[in-house]
């Protein structure tokens, strides 16, 4: 059940977002403009992945360094506030870090319940961890991304075609385990 009810969640948000792509881009032709710098939103995903890091940070400080985790609520608060007033493309480099969080907790859980073919649902979740390294790394290539696939509709059918895909082939590899 760790497995299932996140892996069909996963597809299901792929599948909105293919959907998000070919049906309100071209309807908004600025959003790709606003998007990749949002601060609000932005800050509310890097603080869910922070406080996300943190409970799995917290566990590598042992021995004299424990006594460092009363800090780690404190650097969190700390580390959002400062990324809400310094750092441009807010919302793309914590997208990049969701996509990382998310897929290193579906890579475990479909490795450690055998689910059926792991190696495609693997293939599925490095393609979008590669997609999260790079929001982190260079993020405005997320707003040249959205961009093209507002202006050109080769973009946003292959784009939607892709999520659409590996949205599918998450929901069916989750159902099919739950069912196994």
């Amino acid at each position: 059940m760790t497995f299932t009810i996140p892996a069909c969640l996963f597809g299901l948000v792929q599948i909105g977002m293919a959907l998000g792509v070919l049906c309100i881009l071209p309807r908004h032709p600025n959003l790709w403009r606003h998007i990749p710098r949002e601060q609000y939103i932005g800050s509310i995903l890097g603080l869910i992945c922070l406080i996300w890091s943190a409970y799995h940070g917290s566990a590598m400080l042992e021995g004299n360094l424990a006594r460092l985790r009363v800090f780690l609520p404190l650097v969190v608060v700390v580390v959002v506030v400062v990324s809400f007033f310094l750092l441009d493309y807010l919302f793309s480099r914590a997208l990049g870090g969701m996509l990382l969080l998310v897929m290193n907790f579906l890579l475990h859980e479909a490795f450690v319940q055998h689910v059926p073919l792991r190696p495609v649902f693997a293939a599925v979740c490095y393609v979008f961890c590669i997609a999260g390294i790079l929001l982190i790394a260079v993020p405005y290539r997320f707003r040249d991304y959205l961009e093209k696939s507002t202006k050109f509709p080769k973009w946003r059918i292959a784009s939607s075609l892709a999520f659409m895909v590996g949205g599918l082939i998450a929901v069916l590899i989750s159902v099919v385990h739950h069912a196994g």
